[in-house]
């Protein structure tokens, strides 16, 4: 009995301390199911039907919904997100026994979760499917950053294809392009195939080699500095072969494992020409003052010249030396012919403005035109009847016209086609932006088209400076062009040129356009006059020393009384100490001190009835040119004859004075 009693004993002790250690391994099971953070389940499948028949406790954490809740049939089903119900793998199809899926799922808050949803299928022993056990797995975080992550590689991608500057990635180490987007396709004519298959290299030409080896010998690859490096300044070629100015600046990058750097281009083409334009603009005003400076002072010693050469001509008797002389005069006039050029580069000269219909200036020259650029070339005229007026000096606008013409015949040696064309144009901010000389609102265009050899941009750059020229040597003086451009500016106006070697030249002209009816020329009086000449009082005042005592003698020669003096000053204190009355003031526009005009005005003060005529070699600066001479005033441009230097005093004596009373 003792040993039945025993093994009862130790029976009951084993079963107790399995049952314990069952209790202990569901207890440690039940702790691992709760605090898990993934949801288990089983599904009892059922002729092709899934119902949830278990689920651990934490899913409530999940949903909101108790395990008991959960279990409800079509429970689980209705917490599927509606968009993603039609993804769902029934367990009971799936042709896998292992299954991985993920889908949101709706918890009863409202709140949208993402779920990663695993299971194994169990088989009975006939291989049918009859329970799957799986869990959920909360990755709503993931999934969120993995959103983020695709937008803001997304935005970048747009940010990269659809950029408006040409942007490419290349690899560093062999310079092949990796990838280009949209603008560089569409700016530089290649394809995207054809970018792919590249190096960077390919887009330099030949004279910038050594300059990219050295920045490829030196560029440094650091994946920690992402700044975009200094920009460069290179040249690249196009598809077409053209060459275009651009600058660059790029940044280290990683792409697929591979070292690369991101290069943003921006093509400096436009802005390069318009600092080469406005550096020109720059160039051709300094070459004007240094122009407009020698002219003064060679048209003063012109006018002595030519003043001596005339006094010699009345005293000379041999005809030899005469023939002499008169070689000398034509010579100064050669000479004073080309300083009237420079002063008109410089916007030295005296225009005398008044408002004009353009269309009548070309109109009254057109037949001048047709013979000076001869049969062979055929002129073509297009006026638009609304082309407006321009407050301009027609005579000078008609030299405009005629050096154009003869221009645009040069270069047709062997004939072609000349157009002329006038219309109103409006100059807008963007045509400004680039060109630095025109000026903004309406304009009357003069525009000249010829079929000749055209220019290639180098040459455009200088055909406007003075004794510039590509005709052979004795053919032309090279102030035809500058001479244009000094009157154009000088009546605030703006001339653009467009040629390309092989197709032609295109000058257009503009001025400023005026909402004024067209003036009439003023009429002088056309009766007979005596030999110049008289007896009335002139005060001179000549800073030029050589010419004074010559214009004195001129004066004295015909009869007049004469006072001198070097400066304004000292013409003043010689009229306060005159008792006489002055009839004529005869003083140079420009003078050390104060000016022909102040000294005019001061004078006029004390001596009412003086007549005043300026003269002058050139007229001072573009600004002093308009506000410097009084309306209407009377001048005299050197150098001058004699005889019109008489007649051109004889004519303001005798032109009767306006009534200050009137006047005011």
């Amino acid at each position: 009995m003792e040993q039945a009693h025993d093994a009862i004993l130790r029976d009951s002790t084993e079963r107790r301390r399995a049952e314990l250690e069952l209790r202990e391994a569901q207890q440690r099971l039940e702790h691992v199911v709760s605090s898990s953070p993934a949801v288990l389940y089983t599904l009892a499948l059922d002729d092709g039907q899934a119902a949830v028949s278990w689920v651990s406790d934490n899913v409530e954490r999940l949903t909101g919904d108790t395990a008991a809740e959960a279990l409800a049939p079509g429970r689980w089903l209705a917490r599927v997100h509606p968009e993603d119900q039609g993804r769902i793998t029934l367990a009971a199809a799936q042709a896998d026994d292992f299954l991985t899926e993920e889908f949101r799922l709706l918890h009863k808050s409202g709140a949208c979760r993402w779920i990663c949803a695993e299971q194994v299928l169990i088989r009975n022993a006939a291989g049918a499917p009859v329970e799957a056990v799986g869990s959920w797995s909360d990755i709503t975080a993931r999934k969120q950053t993995e959103l983020s992550l695709e937008q803001s590689e997304e935005q970048y991608r747009l940010l990269f294809s659809h950029n408006p500057q040409p942007m490419w990635v290349y690899e560093d180490s062999t310079l092949a392009f990796l990838a280009v987007n949209e603008a560089a396709v569409g700016h530089y004519g290649y394809s995207r195939q054809e970018f792919m298959a590249m190096k960077t290299s390919d887009l330099r030409p030949p004279g910038e080699a050594a300059a990219f080896d050295e920045l490829v010998a030196s560029r440094g690859w650091e994946p920690d500095r992402q700044a975009f490096r200094s920009p460069r300044i290179w040249k690249h070629r196009r598809r077409d072969g053209k060459l275009i100015d651009i600058e660059t600046a790029r940044s280290p990058i990683e792409l697929g494992g591979r070292r690369a750097w991101l290069e943003i281009v921006t093509d400096v083409s436009e802005k390069k020409q318009f600092e080469a334009r406005f550096l020109q603009v720059q160039k051709l005003e300094s070459v004007g003052r240094l122009a407009g400076g020698i002219a003064h002072d060679f048209n003063n010693l012109l006018a002595v010249i030519l003043g001596y050469s005339e006094l010699l001509a009345g005293r000379l008797q041999d005809p030899a030396d005469l023939r002499d002389l008169d070689e000398i005069r034509k010579a100064g006039e050669r000479a004073a012919a080309l300083t009237r050029q420079l002063l008109a580069f410089s916007r030295h000269q005296v225009l005398q403005p008044r408002v004009v219909d353009l269309n009548a200036v070309v109109v009254d020259v057109e037949a001048m035109l047709r013979r000076l650029i001869g049969e062979g070339i055929e002129l073509v005229t297009a006026f638009r009847a609304d082309a407006g007026q321009a407050l301009v000096d027609p005579g000078q606008v008609e030299q405009v016209i005629v050096n154009l013409a003869v221009n645009a015949r040069d270069a047709m040696p062997e004939g072609g086609k000349l157009v002329l064309e006038t219309a109103p144009v409006e100059i807008d901010a963007t045509y400004a932006e680039g060109h630095p000389d025109a000026h903004l609102g309406p304009h009357v265009m003069i525009a000249f088209s010829d079929t000749g050899y055209g220019m290639d941009a180098e040459t455009r750059l200088h055909i406007f400076e003075p004794f510039f020229t590509t005709k052979e040597q004795g053919k032309g003086t090279g102030l035809g062009l500058s001479t244009v451009y000094g009157i154009v500016q000088q009546s605030g106006g703006h001339i653009d040129v467009y040629s390309e070697p092989g197709r032609g030249t295109t000058f257009k002209v503009y001025f400023p356009r005026v909402d004024r009816a067209a003036e009439s020329p003023a009429k002088r009086s056309t009766a007979p006059r005596a030999r110049p000449g008289g007896s009335e009082t002139v005060l001179l005042v000549e800073d030029e020393t050589a010419l004074r005592p010559l214009i004195r003698a001129a004066l004295e020669g015909g009869g007049y009384q004469v006072f001198d003096a070097a400066s304004a000053e000292a013409a003043l204190s010689l009229a306060d100490a005159l008792g006489a009355p002055i009839h004529l003031l005869l003083t140079d526009l420009v003078m050390p001190g104060f000016s022909g005009p102040e000294l005019a005005s001061r004078l006029a003060a004390i001596r009412p009835e003086v007549r005043v005529l300026f003269m002058s070699a050139y007229s001072g600066n573009l600004v002093g040119l308009r506000n410097l001479l009084p309306p209407g005033a009377e001048f005299l441009g050197k150098p001058f004859t004699l005889n019109g230097l008489l007649e051109k005093v004889r004519e303001v004596l005798d032109t009767p004075l306006a009534d200050p009373d009137a006047a005011a």
